[in-house]
């Protein structure tokens, strides 16, 4: 099979996917994975791929128009923004936390032992 025969047929099957998807209300993505996986015998992780990628630059679009209509308070969206990047941060730090507590030894606070194998008597 030709690399353009496979492109067109790839084209064909997004269509399909996309036009499904329109109808039901699900993303095309989970008829475009499996299709090129079972298919067309596309790596998983290239299919992933190609689906988020996809996503991102649809999502993208859309973004742009409905800023550009200004129906989309800007203000939100920016707020959301930064509370998914502390999440991100928070997330990391508390595994950190959670790594180095399990590497060390409790701790007397002031007289008051942390463990309670370790109270004072």
């Amino acid at each position: 099979m030709t690399t353009a025969v496979l492109a067109l047929l790839v084209a064909i099957g997004s269509f399909c996917a996309g036009l499904l998807g329109a109808l039901t209300g699900l993303g095309g993505g989970i008829v475009v994975v499996p299709m090129l996986t079972l298919l067309f015998h596309v790596d998983l992780r290239y299919a992933i791929g190609a689906s988020l990628v996809s996503i991102i630059a649809t999502s993208s679009r859309a973004a742009a128009a409905y800023v550009r209509e200004g129906v989309t308070n800007v203000r939100l969206g920016s707020c959301s923004c930064g509370v998914r990047q502390r999440r991100a941060v928070g997330r990391r730090d508390a595994h950190v936390i959670r790594a180095n507590a399990a590497n060390t030894r409790p701790r007397n606070c002031g007289g008051i032992s942390t463990s309670p194998s370790l109270a004072r008597t």
